[in-house]
Order: C-alpha cells, then structure tokens, then sequence
C-alpha cells in the first residue's frame, strides 16, 4: 500500500535497530537466561541502561522490549529442556516466588 501511514512504518522498520547483535536463536540457553535475569534486575531496581550500554557500547533494549521479544523464547527454551531430561516420565513442577534480604524477587523451582 501506498498510504502515508505504511510508507512511514517501512521507513521505520527500516531504520530499526536490532535488540541484540546476534540473533536470538543462536543464543544459548545460558545466554538467553542471563539476558531474562538482566531485565529483571532493571525492572526491580530500576537501573538505568545507560550504565549497561556505555561499558558494552550496545544498544540495550527496554524492559518492554525484552518481555515482548524474549520471555516466550527462554520459556520454550526451558520446557523443551524440560521435556528432554524427563522424555515420557511423569513430572511435577512446583514454584516458590520469595523476597531475599536485598529486596530482590526470587523463584523456586522444583522439577
């Protein structure tokens, strides 16, 4: 379509920065992790990504970000392991959420 509307949205996407230098599929699992960890440490402590993005000089995606593109990926990520390491066995997952000493937001999981 010609429209105003799409022709600005190609341009935007054309200009888009990618999250991660890397694709997200070749990322490990421990990869994928430590950056799902990582955005859990900004939202609970509100840590600026300035500080992150001026020692690594990369762009660091926003916590909105990193939920949208990310979590789906790392949650699959962990249930094929999952899957994997118990094949046809029955199993029981349970979580725990607690808050440690510092204040932080801390899961159990128990497989």
């Amino acid at each position: 379509l010609q429209t105003a509307k799409h022709k600005s949205a190609t341009e935007k996407m054309k200009t888009e920065i990618r999250l991660l230098p890397i694709p997200v599929a070749n990322l490990s699992f421990r990869q994928n992790y430590a950056w799902y960890s990582l955005m859990l440490e900004f939202h609970y402590k509100n840590w600026k990504t300035s500080l992150l993005e001026k020692y690594t000089k990369q762009h660091i995606p926003s916590e909105s970000s990193l939920r949208k593109h990310y979590i789906d990926n790392n949650f699959n990520n962990v249930m094929d392991r999952v899957r994997r390491e118990v094949a046809y066995n029955k199993i029981w997952i349970s979580i725990d959420e607690t808050i440690d000493p510092v204040g932080r937001f801390v899961a159990n999981v128990v497989i």
